[in-house]
């Protein structure tokens, strides 16, 4: 800055009111670790075929939740359905669909 253009010293921040180096970089890298938790819990609803039997809502179920980032999975016999919640940072509705057809049960996005 020019000598002819000083900041007057009645409006300069005080020494005491200063951010500290160390602190600055604390807040900067706080946000950084911060913005994972960015990523939203989503819930869908799968439609699920070839279930016939009472056991076949567990084999979903079990094959749902061993999948990394599903939150809850709760199948239904009658309506051949799961709603599955999940953390849309880990997994994604295609590795739902295709760890329930690994297991033998098929399934689309409810539309």
């Amino acid at each position: 800055m020019p000598q002819s253009q000083k900041i007057p010293q009645s409006l300069k921040m005080p020494q005491s009111l200063k951010m500290p180096q160390r602190m600055s970089f604390l807040i900067i890298a706080m946000a950084m670790f911060a913005l994972p938790t960015l990523a939203a819990e989503q819930t869908v609803t799968l439609n699920v075929e070839n279930m016939s039997c009472a056991s076949c809502p567990m084999i979903v179920k079990g094959a749902l939740k061993s999948i990394e980032g599903v939150r809850s999975a709760d199948v239904s016999l009658p309506h051949k359905t799961a709603v599955v919640t999940f953390d849309d940072a880990m997994t994604n509705i295609a590795a739902l669909t295709s760890s329930t057809t690994n297991a033998g049960f098929p399934s689309a996005l409810k539309e």
